[in-house]
């Protein structure tokens, strides 16, 4: 009957829009005039279905990859007319107002998406990466707190993991920042660059064996760096025990 009929019809739409965007998603990888014909993929697939939110947003998101904001708003804001609960089309929107430096616009447009979607991932990280930038750690920490819960224990990402670090380190919360960054280093190969952030955060957390041995961790992760050989000298340093001419200073 005719219920068939429109259920049909939506999945036949509903394919092609999928098939949209994939095809401009793969030519956007490319160089050059591949990713010309991205836009005009998706731009063909507008002009067809300018009801389709999903294709509204992805056109914004490559409008915005190469800074064209103001398209990229066009965009954004006809999904947001289609379906002002979309939780996706308000964070593109804030990354729009975050590009053009308007961080607090962006912070409302990400709350709003928040509001809908509660959980959203990309949400929570978006809005605590605005608060860092605005010098409020301690409101980054919540949204941050906020999407470690959202992974079950032992599976939170490295980047959440590292931001919890950062926000506390700026708190002048060192043990807590040394014990976020220790969760981030703990998986099988972290990289240099978190091992040189947990060394510093032991250290100004006044331990300094948990220092050395981080240290010795970035080194061996990158030999050849030499941020990470002058860190092991310092944390090396630091384990002596004072000399007796220091301790009579004292």
């Amino acid at each position: 009957g005719m219920a068939r009929l429109t259920a049909l019809t939506s999945a036949i739409h509903a394919t092609a829009i999928a098939a949209a965007l994939r095809e401009a998603t793969e030519l956007a990888k490319q160089d050059g005039d591949e990713r010309s014909r991205a836009h005009l993929t998706l731009d063909t697939a507008v002009e067809r279905r300018p009801d389709a939110p999903p294709l509204q947003l992805r056109a914004a998101e490559m409008q915005l990859a190469v800074g064209r904001t103001a398209d990229a708003v066009a965009d954004v804001q006809r999904a947001i007319d289609l379906n002002p609960k979309l939780p996706q089309a308000w964070l593109v929107r804030g990354r729009v107002h975050r590009r053009t430096g308007d961080p607090r616009q962006a912070l409302a447009d990400i709350q709003r998406a928040l509001s809908f979607d509660p959980r959203n991932r990309d949400g929570l990280e978006q809005a605590a990466a605005v608060y860092q930038q605005l010098g409020e750690p301690h409101r980054a920490l919540v949204y941050l707190q906020a999407l470690v819960d959202t992974y079950p224990a032992g599976e939170e990402p490295q980047s959440a993991l590292v931001a919890q670090g950062m926000a506390y380190a700026a708190m002048q919360r060192h043990a807590d920042a040394a014990d976020a960054l220790a969760a981030a280093a703990s998986g099988p190969a972290p990289g240099a660059d978190v091992l040189v952030l947990l060394a510093e955060a032991q250290t100004a957390a006044g331990r300094p064996t948990e220092a050395f041995a981080a240290a010795q961790r970035a080194l061996a992760a990158a030999p050849d760096d030499p941020r990470c050989r002058s860190l092991l000298q310092r944390t090396a340093i630091a384990m002596q025990p004072p000399t007796a001419d220091a301790t009579l200073r004292r």
